[in-house]
């Protein structure tokens, strides 16, 4: 019974790498006798190992990799993306929601002093801090422009006129 759970967990991660050697080499636009051209083994090799029927071995699985444009990890395991644009453009998502909920905290902090927050035009940014948005914090009329490095100042201040523990907030978002 164990041998045969084995077995088939053995044949169905063929199949799976194989679909994938499949995939990669369609993405590349490469027919199997070119793959095997290119990485010096037969074509009937890349038929078995896209069949499920061989394993693919690491040494291989490198070179697919290499000669397709696609990620070794994905291409042995399946983990991750197939390419690195692909894991370019899931970092970038990642980071545009972070940005989002960055942005709503701020938010939430401002509301808790008494203030509104809004996003204000960069183009009149100082070299050094081009890459941060300026953030703009109203209240009573009296208006507070704020780099991304003045936020922390600006929640210090928040937490000593609201009591609240902000600060802890902030050094978790960035990472210290």
């Amino acid at each position: 019974m164990v041998v045969e759970q084995e077995s088939h967990t053995k044949e169905k991660r063929y199949v799976e790498s194989g679909d994938r050697i499949r995939k990669a080499r369609l993405y590349k636009g490469l027919r199997r006798d070119e793959l095997a051209d290119a990485i010096h083994c037969s074509s009937g090799l890349i038929a078995s190992m896209e069949q499920g029927v061989r394993a693919l071995r690491y040494e291989n699985a490198v070179s697919i990799a290499s000669i397709c444009g696609v990620r070794v990890e994905w291409l042995f395991t399946g983990a991750g993306h197939m390419t690195d644009k692909e894991a370019v453009r899931s970092i970038i998502g990642q980071m545009q929601n972070l940005d989002v909920m960055w942005t709503e905290f701020l938010r939430h902090v401002a509301l808790i002093a008494g203030y509104t927050m809004q996003e204000v035009d960069r183009s009149s940014a100082s070299p050094a801090d081009v890459h941060s948005p300026y953030l703009r914090f109203v209240k009573d009329g009296d208006a507070k422009s704020l780099s991304m490095r003045e936020v922390n100042v600006f929640i210090s201040e928040v937490e000593q006129h609201s009591g609240l523990a902000l600060q802890m907030l902030f050094d978790r978002k960035k990472g210290g």
